[in-house]
């Protein structure tokens, strides 16, 4: 067990998935999707080996995704994150998901995509009369579609910013839309 700081407790969690925001009908959901991740464990670790294992079967499937670069959402949390939309729509909520990997083929490369992004995207088809949007990052040209009246928004990635450059993206919420102004790089205007 790390003893060193995640800065998640600032955010008021200790759960890398979490609802950093939830006031005026609007909640926000952060998930993680390094849940199942070769890159986020130590080589022989059990965590490292559960996602060499999923990886691997991706692979005897041919799936377009199947780099060690993505993830995967585990079942615990792809099961709290259907039971917060439900309570969601039960509270007449909107909801805003964020997650670095991409779920949608029409806003990333096929090479990018969550190693289960089927699943999630299931997930969030069957509230898309809650979810409003799903941004992400991960795949650096980034992207944009909607997908049952949902908006899947890929930021193009920073690190591809010339040196001595700025990067970022503003994200004004109001009752009725979301504008995203971005500069430098990121110079998606929706």
């Amino acid at each position: 067990v790390s003893t060193q700081s995640t800065g998640l407790e600032k955010l008021g969690s200790e759960e890398p998935y979490f609802i950093p925001y939830s006031k005026h009908g609007l909640k926000v959901i952060i998930l993680d999707g390094t849940d199942i991740c070769m890159t986020s464990h130590p080589p022989g670790t059990p965590e490292y080996e559960k996602a060499k294992e999923y990886l691997d079967r991706l692979t005897k499937e041919n799936a377009p995704n199947a780099y060690p670069w993505n993830a995967a959402i585990s079942p615990e949390q792809l099961t709290w994150f259907e039971n917060s939309l439900k309570n969601s729509r039960e509270a007449g909520e909107k909801v805003m998901v964020f997650c670095h990997y991409p779920i949608l083929l029409d806003s990333a490369g096929k090479r990018h995509l969550l190693w289960n992004w089927q699943e999630t995207l299931d997930i969030v088809r069957r509230y898309n009369d809650v979810v409003t949007s799903y941004v992400c990052g991960h795949y650096h040209k980034g992207g944009y579609a909607i997908d049952c009246g949902v908006h899947h928004l890929t930021l193009p990635a920073i690190v591809e910013a010339p040196n001595n450059s700025n990067a970022f993206a503003v994200v004004d919420v109001y009752v009725d839309k979301i504008e995203i102004r971005g500069y430098g790089l990121s110079l998606i205007h929706i």
